[in-house]
């Protein structure tokens, strides 16, 4: 509950001294009437009772071994030495605001199967594969969904080439939660995102905009929907309807969205709208290319460019997919950020914060959905080949070190350009602007092997720059038109739009994921454990890791492939492209994978922020053993050392599985043949 904290607190608490209310219990009724005596009398010699007389509280005269009296904490603590006493304990119905339990604690929650029947989990895809699927190839799985279910790993005493027939348990599937993948043009034509063409049992299989949402709407047979293109009729169905004719079309899966036109005018004119949303705000610089045809495809048409769809299709089958994704029953959206046809960063967070704000409350909690988003990019630049680095040496310039080769600490990297930390801009406010609206917002790590810290930890403020004394505030370099520090150790952009300094402490508030890798760390003796992959960023930044090498994706045109059991389907009698799967790596698989199991956390938690989810990775996911995974030993030297990829340099060895939020509850409850299901509230008046 939202609000139980705070409801909590108006309650009766206990008080820290004087008389409270205790309940005193004897194990039969002779015992319990000879104590009760006792107590309501003055005078007694009896050890351990007051020798004066106190005030019962509660008779329980429906109980013959049980009462309520005004005790001392003293007397409470002598009472209970008593040969006839069982127990004196603080009346806990006396001061709920002290002890009343959060209603999600007390609920026992219940886990649904995936499929209603098994089908095959592979750890290691690539050998596995056959090349003319058969019937019982269906929905099979890379180990992004079978080892996130538990902490433990389910091929822990098995090898990375073993196959698991598994129903897959989850206890959520991102209901009532939009979901938003930011990344290249994608294809929404692939066959992972067609509602109508089976998935798990309970898949739901429509788009945010089907028939109901508004007069002129229709269910579509395609489940994602282009945060840029269809939002506005998402947000203002009002203004839509009032030229229906001249403001919407059937998308080619039958779904009722906006003109492409219409949609962008709606964003940057606020004269294109409805009264109700004149007065939001514009994002007036929208490109005219971004359109369906361009950005998102069709049934037939695999967008084409030179930056096609080969990354975001699938970083959105590992979020939201029937077949790959964990939020499978999410508000499935879009947007394209990166490409020739896409929208800018700074546009899609101004968009994004406005979609979040703006969007109708859901009727059956009377609250906006909570908003999750998967963003598997960043920004990088490239270390100079010589030049002065500083080393612990804090900020003003001072200590640092001439280089003609890159020292240690900046030659382990696994590619040429690394992360680094943009100056204040309006791109990096923007996104401040989203955090602070309440939008979750889930980063790649990186594929740097880059050393990511806390702003305490020492090699925070570690830089480089090509000359010397040159103070980390003068140690920048132009990268896409803004300045960027030279840094070596801090989070880049866009993971950076969460930092936040509070009371004098700074904090990221945004959620960036490592990537685990598919294979093992040999220990000696035979034996192996887990560990991240070898070019993944670390640090005690990040926080955790999930499934990132060799994971199994939604494919399109590019690179090595594989065949599907489901591979074409009918649109108006005519078949679709030929949909296929593929190899997907990186911490830009990571982090949809995370993204979608986030979803399945705030679909119970709706109030939760990036805070809570961090605390939530902290306090429950938890941190894995040394036995089980392997940490490494954090490197503090400029010059020795740096010769392990696969250390976490110091950060915890956690693997995001799908824990209990505490807010998980049952839908359906069966027993002797009575059912109750539904989505049940519980108020507290």
């Amino acid at each position: 509950m939202a609000d139980f904290a705070d409801y909590k607190d108006t309650l009766p608490k206990e008080p820290s001294s004087g008389k409270k209310a205790y309940s005193v219990g004897c194990a039969n009724a002779a015992d319990w009437q000879f104590i009760d005596n006792l107590l309501k009398q003055s005078g007694t010699s009896e050890t351990n009772v007051p020798n004066a007389a106190v005030t019962v509280t509660d008779e329980k005269i429906h109980s013959q071994t049980r009462a309520v009296y005004q005790l001392t904490d003293t007397q409470a603590v002598n009472l209970r030495k008593h040969s006839k006493v069982s127990y004196v304990t603080i009346d806990t119905t006396r001061y709920p605001g002290t002890y009343k339990p959060d209603p999600s604690e007390l609920i026992d929650a219940v886990k649904n199967y995936r499929y209603d029947s098994t089908v095959k989990n592979y750890r290691n895809v690539n050998p596995a594969l056959p090349t003319t699927p058969v019937e019982a190839d269906k929905n099979r799985a890379g180990y992004q969904l079978l080892r996130c279910v538990t902490k433990d790993d389910p091929w822990e005493y098995a090898t990375v080439n073993d196959v698991f027939n598994n129903r897959l348990e989850y206890y959520g599937d991102g209901s009532d939660v939009d979901v938003v993948v930011a990344d290249t043009r994608a294809w929404f034509g692939h066959i992972e995102f067609q509602g109508n063409l089976g998935g798990p049992a309970k898949y739901r299989g429509t788009n945010a905009l089907k028939a109901g949402h508004s007069t002129s709407s229709t269910t579509g047979s395609c489940d994602v929907l282009d945060l840029v293109l269809d939002a506005p009729y998402y947000i203002d169905p009002d203004w839509f309807e009032a030229s229906a004719y001249t403001r919407l079309e059937t998308r080619w899966d039958g779904t009722k969205v906006p003109v492409e036109s219409v949609a962008r005018l709606w964003w940057s004119d606020s004269s294109q709208r409805s009264a109700a949303f004149s007065g939001i705000g514009e994002v007036s610089t929208i490109t005219t290319s971004y359109t369906r045809a361009n950005c998102n495809g069709t049934y037939n048409n695999d967008p084409a460019g030179v930056w096609t769809d080969y990354h975001a299709t699938p970083c959105m089958s590992q979020t939201y997919g029937r077949q790959y994704g964990w939020a499978f029953n999410s508000n499935k959206w879009f947007a394209n950020v990166i490409g020739t046809s896409g929208i800018e960063v700074e546009e899609f967070f101004d968009i994004l914060k406005l979609f979040h704000q703006n969007k109708p409350n859901n009727a059956n909690y009377g609250t906006k959905d909570p908003t999750v988003t998967s963003n598997s990019w960043g920004y990088r630049k490239s270390v100079a080949s010589s030049g002065y680095y500083y080393y612990r040496t804090g900020t003003d310039g001072t200590g640092g070190v001439s280089y003609s080769s890159k020292p240690a600490f900046m030659n382990n990297f696994s590619q040429t350009s690394i992360r680094g930390e943009y100056v204040g801009n309006s791109m990096v406010t923007a996104g401040e602007e989203l955090i602070d609206a309440g939008v979750i917002f889930v980063c790649s790590a990186g594929n740097t092997n880059q050393k990511i810290v806390e702003v305490d930890h020492p090699d925070w403020n570690n830089y480089w720059d090509e000359n010397n004394n040159t103070p980390l505030s003068g140690a920048t370099a132009v990268r896409s038109g803004y300045d960027m520090y030279n840094t070596i150790n801090r989070q880049g952009f866009p993971g950076q739009i969460g930092k936040k300094t509070e009371d004098g402490v700074t904090r990221y508030r945004t959620i960036a994921v490592g990537a685990l890798d598919e294979d093992y760390q040999p220990i000696g003796g035979g034996e192996y454990i887990e560990r991240k992959a070898d070019y993944s960023n670390m640090g005690n930044l990040i926080r955790f890791y999930a499934p990132g090498k060799n994971t199994l994706a939604s494919s399109t045109n590019y690179g090595t492939r594989y065949n599907r059991y489901d591979s074409t389907y009918t649109i108006d009698s005519n078949t679709s492209s030929t949909s296929e799967d593929r190899l997907f790596g990186g911490t830009s698989s990571a982090c949809p994978t995370a993204a979608g199991i986030i979803a399945t956390k705030v679909q119970f938690m709706r109030h939760w922020t990036g805070d809570d989810v961090l605390g939530w990775i902290t306090r429950v996911v938890g941190e894995m053993s040394d036995a089980d995974f392997y940490h490494g030993t954090e490197d503090n030297s400029a010059t020795t050392g740096w010769t392990d990829d696969y250390t976490t340099q110091g950060g915890p060895g956690s693997i995001i599985w799908d824990a209990e939020s505490g807010g998980e509850d049952p839908t359906t409850i069966e027993t002797n043949n009575v059912s109750v299901a539904g989505n049940i509230t519980i108020s507290l008046q």
